[in-house]
């Protein structure tokens, strides 16, 4: 073995740093690749390093800690994303928005549900609401890291962009778009 098995739980290595978990332990802590713990644990969910910060539960909320193990972001989210392209997907009661890696509102908390951006768009749902720990209803769209909406909320389900094209569920079926909303391929007529 490279590093013994004495952890309950463990993630994978990601930055130089991987989450784990002590035997007879209910906090996360982060170790290095020689398996000597690098961050103490104390907390009650802990994520992967991405763009040099990792998402971190204490008590009831959501933050981020930098790779010294100091608090960058403060817990104060129900919710919250890694970082993507700069910016984290973060939930206050009821709503959805984007913070900076200082933790300032980048995009006010004003949607039912947001996820990460990709090719500098994110999908964003309006009018949906939160049944068995998914989102479902409303109408999903696409909006620019300055918050504008790019391409309007008509789709079903909208899925994050890859390549400049993003798989949407419209009318209950599948099809693609690219960044300007038209439609490359649609199963239907």
């Amino acid at each position: 073995f490279v590093i013994m098995p004495k952890f309950s739980d463990a993630g994978d290595f990601s930055e130089k740093f991987a989450f784990v978990r002590e035997k007879d332990s209910n906090q996360f802590g982060y170790i290095n690749s020689k398996g000597d713990i690098t961050i103490k644990p104390l907390f009650f969910e802990a994520g992967d390093f991405v763009e040099g910060f990792a998402k971190v539960k204490i008590g009831n909320y959501y933050g981020f800690i930098d790779a010294k193990g100091n608090i960058a972001v403060k817990p104060t989210f129900s919710k919250a994303s890694d970082f993507c392209e700069g910016f984290a997907v973060i939930a206050l009661p009821g709503k959805w928005g984007f913070i900076d890696k200082t933790g300032k509102f980048v995009i006010a908390p004003k949607f039912d549900y947001a996820s990460e951006f990709h090719w500098s768009f994110a999908p964003i749902n309006i009018g949906g609401f939160w049944t068995n720990g998914r989102i479902s209803g409303g109408k999903w769209g696409y909006i620019d890291k300055g918050g504008t909406m790019k391409i309007e909320a008509k789709f079903d389900k909208a899925y994050p962009f890859k390549n400049g094209i993003a798989k949407v569920i419209w009318k209950l079926e599948p099809a693609y778009i690219n960044q300007n909303g038209d439609f490359i391929w649609q199963h239907f007529e």
